[in-house]
């Protein structure tokens, strides 16, 4: 069964995706013109990086047994996602491969890895600013071999990024012996509060 994590991770991505899909549909459909959607399109994706960074931020801080952070996110530039908008309506397949992935599926593939990499990247912030300074790869109920190989359950730095794969919902645990207040496992989280959230 998967975790609260996990099902929280899940429909922040759906909502990512669902974000740009409609304004895709909308476009395609002739409700929208191209420059509305380029401008849609980079706004859903910032927005999406927005929430994911409040979810890493507050996950973390579950994990630890701290306050959020507040870290800020960084949405970046705005013309870029304008641009891979463009590039991204205006591809042309070059292989019998490329034809299979519809324009459907490469934005969402954006809204998805975007929306993931912003969590990773807050959770590593959030980790660095409390101190931590290892982590190991916990996986969701159901790995793929992939990421059953990668939990290898090694400590490794928090400069390390974890390698993700589409569709990956693994996610960096903190190992606790490194926490600057000591080896008390969850520190002062309430047992009962960690087993919702890893339940």
């Amino acid at each position: 069964m998967p975790s609260r994590f996990d099902r929280a991770f899940q429909r922040l991505n759906v909502r990512a995706q669902q974000r740009v899909l409609g304004l895709l549909e909308d476009f395609e459909d002739g409700r929208i013109s191209q420059s509305r959607f380029e401008a849609g399109f980079a706004a859903a994706i910032s927005r999406s990086k927005v929430e994911a960074t409040a979810f890493g931020d507050v996950a973390m801080a579950v994990m630890l047994g701290v306050s959020p952070l507040g870290v800020p996110a960084n949405v970046g530039d705005q013309s870029r996602w304008v641009r891979a908008s463009r590039t991204l309506l205006d591809f042309e397949p070059d292989t019998v491969e490329d034809l299979s992935v519809s324009r459907q599926k490469r934005f969402s593939r954006v809204a998805r890895a975007e929306t993931a990499t912003q969590v990773q990247d807050t959770m590593q912030v959030s980790m660095r600013a409390n101190g931590v300074d290892r982590w190991t790869r916990a996986t969701d109920p159901e790995p793929c071999p992939l990421c059953t190989e990668l939990a290898d359950g090694v400590a490794r730095p928090v400069t390390v990024r974890m390698a993700r794969h589409e569709g990956c919902v693994c996610r960096q645990q903190p190992v606790p012996q490194s926490r600057p207040w000591g080896n008390s496992g969850w520190g002062n989280v309430d047992d009962a509060i960690k087993a919702d959230w890893a339940a």
